[in-house]
């Protein structure tokens, strides 16, 4: 077979260095781009609200170069394990808001002021950060993070929160009367809920009925709530919430028990 001639075979072994070099950045810069920002460990704790505040909070470990997360404020492992392994693309999402955070924890332009609050409190590898301002935190505030990295477990959380409601729903549905009035329970005492197949319409008493539709019958008069059920650090929780559409204009307080005991026939709750 006939060699190359001596110019072409040079420039046949320039491109193949060429190619080679290419490589070789390209596997570096790829690198450089899903390193991780942090050594061990990072907490990520957002408080947000108003006149009442909220508290969420998620955290990620390193192992063997692998970054793991996990939703751990409002915990809700024992329904569903919020454990995630990240992906490239997520742990620079990571990064991102590290960048962020760096640039911001001394101070920046706030974007507005508002009673409203949005607290952010980062600890990462021990050392805390706290940014207690309306910063501009693009496309990655805590919910953007959060839905980015959690979303397909949310999303089974979902299911399994409505698959939780939907079984109890078969014990809840049905007229019940408390032992205290409802206006009257507080915080300490066991609020003890029997039901009653026939209940006299001028008495107190809760309707359970089906789409978590909840209904008050207060001395002849009827609050309409929405009502859920949440599984919480190992506890169940019954959620009451005001329906706005129902109520009109007047403004119904929520309510939050945590179920002690719940069959057929009794429930037995502490106000939380």
């Amino acid at each position: 077979m006939a060699s190359l001639p001596k110019p072409q075979k040079n420039r046949t072994l320039m491109k193949k260095l060429i190619s080679f070099t290419i490589f070789i950045l390209l596997s570096f810069t790829i690198k450089a781009q899903s390193k991780i920002s942090f050594e061990k460990s990072l907490k990520i704790e957002h408080i947000y609200g108003d006149e009442s505040y909220a508290v969420e909070e998620m955290q990620f470990e390193v192992s063997d170069g692998i970054v793991y997360g996990k939703i751990t404020n409002p915990n809700k492992n024992a329904l569903l394990n919020s454990e995630t392994k990240l992906n490239e693309s997520e742990v620079e999402v990571l990064n991102s808001f590290l960048k962020l955070v760096d640039k911001y924890q001394n101070n920046c332009q706030e974007e507005f002021t508002s009673s409203y609050v949005q607290y952010y409190t980062i600890t990462k590898d021990g050392k805390e950060i706290k940014i207690f301002k309306f910063c501009n935190w693009e496309k990655l505030t805590y919910f953007d993070i959060k839905l980015t990295l959690f979303g397909k477990y949310l999303k089974k959380l979902e299911n399994e929160e409505k698959k939780l409601n939907h079984k109890l729903f078969t014990f809840l549905k049905g007229k019940w009367k408390g032992n205290l009035r409802f206006d009257k329970v507080e915080n300490g005492p066991v609020y003890n809920v029997e039901k009653f197949q026939k209940v006299n319409p001028k008495e107190e008493y809760f309707e359970f009925r089906k789409n978590q539709k909840l209904i008050l019958h207060l001395n002849q008069k009827t609050i309409f709530y929405e009502y859920r059920i949440d599984f919480l650090d190992g506890e169940k929780y019954l959620n009451i919430f005001g329906d706005g559409d129902k109520n009109g204009e007047e403004f119904i307080y929520g309510h939050r028990f945590l179920i002690k005991e719940l069959n057929e026939n009794k429930i037995e709750l502490n106000r939380s």
